[in-house]
């Protein structure tokens, strides 16, 4: 039997994972584990050797064919589960929705003073068991202007900075989620693949779900325009803001140490 070529998937899967980073073979001679010592950190680099090849995976399925990547219903990073398609109508009138659920009405830009749980930076720290991180870059953001605590099945905490030139407008929002919370976006209109600290990261266009001031929650965004993806150990962050990629993951790089 004469070997296959390779499909044109097979090709972008290889073309995508060439471009990322990956770290350098180590010497392990030295490195030999000795009778009855053991390595957890080893297991621990191959468990997110795994988790890295199974995200770039259903991510090079997803970009190279769109017939293939009709096979998959979401694409998750962290508490963020990305449906890659619609949601079924119900059949009956859907309950007050929830922030797992996926039928949720029109989008539209959500005010600062529309949103639930305003508190203090110090407060939301003293209600979260990770530490909140804030961007070094641009210089000049310093606090944020505005700090929001909600729970979406985990504690998330939402950092607002308000443009000094046009304060009615907002410049930057950081978002912190912990764990065990489970965050749906519905079929994104944008979606590219990038790296925070050579971590795998994406880059999306479209809104989530918020909880506003009467309770209910809806389908909103505080930014118009992206929204840049990744997580650092059990945190997942979510940056809005109108700025291009690149200068997005240099704000996602430059939060302070946990």
């Amino acid at each position: 039997m004469e070997p296959r070529p390779p499909s044109e998937w097979e090709d972008r899967v290889r073309e995508l994972a060439r471009q990322f980073s990956y770290p350098p073979a180590p010497d392990l001679r030295s490195r030999i584990p000795r009778p009855g010592v053991r390595r957890p950190r080893g297991r621990r680099w191959a468990w997110a050797a795994g988790a890295f090849g199974a995200f770039m995976l259903a991510l090079g399925i997803l970009l190279a064919s769109p017939a293939r990547a009709g096979l998959l219903e979401f694409l998750q990073i962290g508490a963020v589960r990305i449906r890659l398609q619609p949601p079924p109508t119900p059949s009956k009138p859907a309950a007050t929705p929830s922030p797992a659920s996926g039928a949720i009405p029109e989008t539209r830009m959500l005010g600062i003073l529309d949103l639930a749980g305003e508190t203090t930076l110090e407060a939301a720290q003293a209600q979260v068991p990770f530490p909140i991180r804030l961007p070094t870059y641009p210089p000049d953001l310093g606090r944020p202007d505005h700090v929001y605590l909600q729970g979406m099945g985990g504690p998330a905490v939402i950092l607002v900075w308000r443009d000094p030139m046009r304060p009615d407008r907002i410049r930057l929002a950081l978002f912190e989620i912990g764990p065990g919370a489970l965050i749906e976006k519905i079929t994104p209109q944008v979606l590219t693949a990038t790296t925070v600290h050579g971590r795998p990261a994406l880059w999306v266009e479209g809104p989530y779900l918020l909880q506003t001031r009467s309770g209910r929650w809806e389908l909103r965004r505080l930014v118009e325009g992206h929204v840049l993806l990744w997580t650092e150990g059990e945190v997942t962050f979510r940056l809005e803001t109108d700025l291009g990629m690149e200068e997005a993951v240099r704000i996602a790089e430059s939060l302070s140490a946990p």
